[in-house]
């Protein structure tokens, strides 16, 4: 089993087996902050978040309470547009790139230039979103690119356990 189909597994478990997962894949994409959420009733709801140890805990707290419970109709965001398009989503620093300007603004507090929201199905539904933050320009080719849609097919399900 490779490294990937261990944390994808990770995700599916328990509260820390997902916060080691998104730990790991932090490192492993050099990334500096990485999140994923559930998403039921029209509302995507945070299970785990990472990011970099010089990241201001006042931007990683600010975060992860603005993006505790996020509703639909929130669409300036990365995540959000990643369940309504039904695919993965870039969003970026520079406004040229991005409509996304609530993502784009986020991404300047994390000291990034693009991130990645990719939606996670079982079957046909979309269960979960997994988002990633970069310091560089992610585009379809670039590994970590490829890597992050491959978790999310990885992934049939990752509501962790209690």
């Amino acid at each position: 089993m490779d490294d990937l189909t261990l944390i994808s597994q990770q995700l599916r478990g328990t509260v820390p087996e997902v916060q080691a997962a998104l730990n790991a894949l932090l490192t492993r994409w050099q990334a500096r902050a990485i999140g994923l959420w559930s998403f039921n009733d029209q509302f995507l709801h945070l299970l785990g978040f990472a990011a970099v140890n010089d990241m201001p805990s006042e931007v990683s707290n600010g975060f992860q309470d603005a993006t505790r419970k996020v509703s639909l109709t929130q669409d300036k965001l990365g995540i959000v547009n990643a369940v309504l398009r039904q695919e993965p989503v870039p969003a970026y620093l520079d406004h040229e790139l991005s409509s996304l300007r609530d993502s784009a603004s986020w991404i300047e507090k994390f000291g990034c230039k693009s991130s990645l929201s990719v939606p996670i199905f079982e079957g046909a539904i979309i269960t979960n979103v997994l988002a990633v933050s970069y310091k560089t320009i992610i585009q379809p080719p670039d590994q970590s690119w490829k890597e992050q849609v491959q978790v999310a097919r990885l992934l049939t399900i990752c509501r962790p356990s209690t």
